[in-house]
């Protein structure tokens, strides 16, 4: 995928085909080993097999007329954005949206939504989504809170829920501190783009 250049339409079609066949399906995360190296490598590694195996099968059946490996499209060479930061992207998206799901679900089990809401509300769908954080003093009123700092510290509990979620399950792939840092410090690079 790193020599390739294709279209954001057609990038996200093969990622979702990827994680629906490979990861969903196959199993793939049961095979990755943390003695074999990152998680990250692992992944793109098997995501350049799987889209290399897709075009040669439309090669061969000659499905399309367009090769998704040889055409360079129009929005990448305007957005300068290439196929591995299609990748980057997605896994970010991916890796963000189980850590989401592990803090709701811990903020649940715990009897705190209203954590969780505020947290939603104020950070996770303003960062994933583009949404407008929910002003403050609609949640305080919401959840009868007395004070705009009530919400403030009910956001930054949501946040360190959210931060010890994400490392968790980087830890999954990495046992080693500074490597999960250095995750962490990638993904924060990959959002800032």
């Amino acid at each position: 995928m790193c020599a390739r250049k294709i279209d954001v339409s057609q990038a996200e079609d093969l990622v979702q085909d990827f994680i629906t066949d490979r990861i969903l399906e196959a199993n793939l995360l049961n095979k990755a080993n943390r003695e074999k190296g990152r998680f990250r490598g692992f992944m793109f590694i098997c995501l350049n097999n799987f889209i290399r195996d897709k075009w040669r099968r439309q090669r061969r059946h000659d499905v399309m007329a367009e090769s998704i490996d040889i055409h360079v499209h129009e929005h990448l060479l305007k957005s300068n954005q290439s196929a591995p930061d299609l990748f980057d992207v997605a896994w970010v998206r991916e890796l963000l949206s189980q850590a989401a799901e592990a803090t709701r679900q811990e903020c649940l089990a715990e009897g705190r939504n209203d954590i969780w809401t505020i947290f939603s509300a104020r950070v996770l769908e303003p960062c994933l989504n583009g949404k407008k954080p929910v002003p403050i003093e609609v949640l305080a009123s919401q959840y009868n809170l007395q004070t705009p700092n009530a919400v403030s510290n009910y956001t930054l509990t949501g946040k360190r829920k959210f931060v010890r979620c994400l490392r968790l399950i980087i830890s999954d792939y990495s046992a080693n501190p500074v490597e999960i840092e250095e995750e962490i410090q990638y993904l924060k690079k990959v959002l800032s783009r």
